[in-house]
């Protein structure tokens, strides 16, 4: 048994939350550390394919961009997506006025 740092309660070795106060243990924050890093990355991923894809001008701009504003939470690589957006945009504009 180990106690929260927060309250002092006495709580279990897995807990993630304490039960008491509500507030998070340090597992709970190595946890969340870990899942936030790996959806991280992913949304780097899908930015740097949108502006890929846009840029060439194909739907996979779109859904790559898409992709990166859902899996992005902390908005860190959240303008990827939208210069991959606005990429597919700008050629659909160039490919109308070319008719």
């Amino acid at each position: 048994m180990k106690y929260c740092s927060t309250c002092g309660s006495q709580i279990n070795d897995e807990c993630l939350i304490c039960p008491t106060c509500g507030c998070s243990t340090e597992l709970g924050k190595e946890k969340l550390t870990a899942t936030t890093t790996k959806k991280s990355s992913a949304a780097l991923v899908c930015g740097i394919l949108a502006v890929v894809f846009g840029a060439l001008g194909g739907w996979l701009g779109v859904l790559f961009g898409i992709l990166n504003l859902v899996l992005d939470k902390t908005k860190k690589y959240r303008a990827l997506g939208i210069i991959g957006i606005v990429l597919f945009a700008v050629w659909i504009v160039i490919f109308l006025f070319s008719l």
